[in-house]
């Protein structure tokens, strides 16, 4: 049964496929516009932790972890700092 975000069986929760095929494509374009100077980190971290909390109510740990795998933030060329 699809109910409040999540497919439920009697003994399981797992989220739906279409909110883990769509954080996947937004983490994926996220990492893009974080490399291209777009998104600033806190940007990236309020939807990171939107997108674990969704996934802390349910048995998605392998969806979380697939998602996250489209998460790589490499900083804008001429951001490093000055060590």
């Amino acid at each position: 049964m699809d109910f409040a975000g999540y497919r439920h069986w009697p003994d399981l929760k797992k989220p739906r496929k279409k909110n883990v095929q769509a954080t996947r494509t937004r983490f994926a374009a996220l990492s893009k516009a974080y490399h291209c100077g777009e998104v600033e980190l806190p940007a990236v971290r309020s939807v990171m932790a939107s997108f674990l909390g969704y996934m802390k109510y349910c048995n998605g740990h392998r969806s979380t972890a697939s998602a996250l795998e489209r998460l790589v933030l490499v900083r804008p060329a001429g951001d490093e700092e000055d060590m």
